[in-house]
Parts: C-alpha cells; sequence; structure tokens
C-alpha cells in the first residue's frame, strides 16, 4: 500500500497542468499568449493572416519543456509554413528564438516561458 501512494506521488507532475506565456512577433504584427496547456497537445491560435500551433511533447524530467512552435501564413485557399522552432526551457526560465522565411525574408520571433501548476 505504501508504494502505491508513493507511486502516485512521484507521478504526480506529469499529470499537473502547465502555464504556458509566450509573445509572438509575427512580421510587425504581435501575438500574446497565456494559456495553460497539456502535453502532447496542439494549441492554435490566429493573428491576421497567420496561424500558430504551439505543442509541448512529453520529456522524461517533468521540470524541463521542449516548446514546438510553428507559424503558417493563409493566403487564399492555401496554407504555407512560414517558420518553426523549438526552445527547450527549464520549468520557470523564458526563452527566445528569431527565424527568418527564407522565401519571403520576414522575420518571426518567439519568446516564452514555461512554469507547472
Amino acid at each position: 500500500m505504501k508504494l502505491l501512494i508513493l507511486s502516485f506521488f512521484i507521478t504526480l507532475p506529469s499529470w499537473a497542468c502547465i502555464n504556458l506565456v509566450g509573445d509572438i512577433n509575427l512580421n510587425g504584427e504581435s501575438l500574446h499568449i497565456d494559456q495553460k496547456v497539456d502535453h502532447d497537445r496542439d494549441y492554435s491560435f490566429m493573428k491576421g493572416a497567420y496561424i500558430v500551433t504551439v505543442k509541448l511533447p512529453s520529456g522524461q524530467d517533468p521540470n524541463v519543456h521542449m516548446i514546438d512552435a510553428r507559424v503558417d501564413q493563409r493566403n487564399a485557399n492555401n496554407l504555407r509554413k512560414a517558420s518553426s522552432g523549438k526552445i527547450i526551457l527549464k520549468d520557470g526560465m523564458t526563452g527566445e528564438i528569431s527565424k527568418t522565411d527564407d522565401e519571403t525574408k520576414e522575420t518571426f520571433s518567439y519568446k516564452f516561458s514555461v512554469k507547472n501548476i
């Protein structure tokens, strides 16, 4: 019985929600995100002609998070990948990256922080 209770408390952080806070600059347009997220689930946000998709894949360490961010651009009936990036952060830390679209030369910057809640 004690082993069962101990295993419950050891796995408890993997069930916890994560608060994702981010600022994304989409070629001059800003998007602010403040969202509770779960691992292995896509979260999409729209801003103008852009769709930002964010995902936190599961990892081994509950205090280290990888953030996959992708920006797609809508043109008429087409959807094209404009940018993507990955950031690895420890719980409570902030990270930032910038990417330039090779085709259009637009610049996208991502700034994220994560915290277990």
